[in-house]
């Protein structure tokens, strides 16, 4: 599972690169091209695009969850994929919850400093640390499932954090304190974000878009 190590250890900087490449749907059929795609260090890096266009399977490629092999990228001429970067956290669907506490529930056996919680308990309003969490039936909200899925990404010490969706099913406050945490956060991380929001636009520091089968990129700053 994505971003579930214990270890503290200094990471390099992360650097996702891939060139004259397409992400496939099928052995046959493509998703889309990329002619350029290069991220590293640090950042927040936008990524736009239609549903169901392969944003989400770029992500499961860049994470692991998908290998990078004939069976969902096709090399072109000089085509190119490489993932330099710790093991990502990964904020994915569908995710999970379990019975125990919320806090069990976030931080999943690491060990995470009581600062580190605080604060994002803090940005994110989570429920009570204490409270218990029970399946069947569920006792939670979808806004604070979402914000657990996200407290549990973005703890830990991963130098690459991929975000599918960060605010969905969080309320317009919520989102803004999650954003205005981001813009400090790029400056220590890679973050790469699929977002449908215009908030992101103005923190975005790269912005790639996929349209009619190619992605592109439409904003450097």
């Amino acid at each position: 599972m994505p971003d579930q190590q214990k270890n503290t250890e200094t990471v390099a900087p992360p650097k996702i690169e891939a060139h004259n490449i397409d992400l496939m749907r099928s052995e046959s059929e493509s998703l889309f091209h990329v002619n350029d795609f290069t991220v590293h260090g640090k950042g927040l890096v936008l990524i736009h695009g239609e549903n169901g266009c392969g944003k989400s399977s770029l992500f499961n490629i860049i994470s692991g969850v998908f290998a990078p092999d004939a069976k969902h990228l096709r090399f072109n001429e000089n085509g190119r994929f490489n993932c330099d970067k710790s093991k990502p956290g990964y904020l994915f669907y569908p995710n999970f919850i379990f019975p125990g506490t919320v806090r069990e529930n976030i931080v999943c056996g690491r060990k995470i400093s009581n600062t580190q919680y605080q604060e994002l308990e803090t940005v994110l309003q989570l429920p009570p640390a204490d409270k218990q969490v029970t399946i069947k039936p569920e006792n939670l909200s979808l806004g604070e499932k979402q914000k657990i899925y996200l407290a549990r990404t973005l703890l830990g010490n991963s130098s690459c954090i991929l975000l599918d969706e960060p605010g969905s099913n969080l309320d317009e406050k919520t989102e803004h304190s999650l954003i205005n945490y981001l813009l400090k956060l790029k400056e220590k991380k890679l973050i790469l974000v699929i977002s449908h929001n215009a908030y992101y636009d103005a923190v975005a520091d790269k912005t790639y878009e996929i349209r009619k089968g190619m992605m592109y990129q439409v904003q450097s700053r």
